[in-house]
């Protein structure tokens, strides 16, 4: 809308000087509110862009300050994740009265 003002105006100051103002100039003039509008659309665009990435890591920010860790006190760095190295010393499955079907 702002760029559709601007050219109503540079219209209507180049009907009223239309004999004191060369046209190639107006006609550079109306090029130019084109070229405007193009880059206030690429402006406008961009900066939403920028908003909602900053929003973005902003979240995952809060996530990392906000979360506790999982890992128990008594994990240590070396062996983190893996069980003790005789676990399970020993250990059996049993299925008794098992059944299943596919349909």
């Amino acid at each position: 809308m702002t760029v559709a003002g601007i050219a109503i105006v540079l219209i209507a100051v180049s009907v009223e000087t239309r004999h004191k103002i060369d046209p190639g100039l107006i006609g550079l003039a109306l090029i130019n509110i084109v070229s405007f509008s193009t880059n206030l659309k690429f402006l406008i665009t961009n900066w939403t862009l920028l908003e909602t990435s900053i929003g973005a890591v902003y979240r995952v920010r809060d996530f990392e300050l906000g979360t506790e860790s999982e890992t128990s006190p008594t994990d240590t760095d070396k062996n983190e994740g893996s069980p003790p190295m005789l676990w399970p010393e020993k250990g059996t499955i049993e299925f008794k009265n098992a059944s299943a079907t596919f349909k």
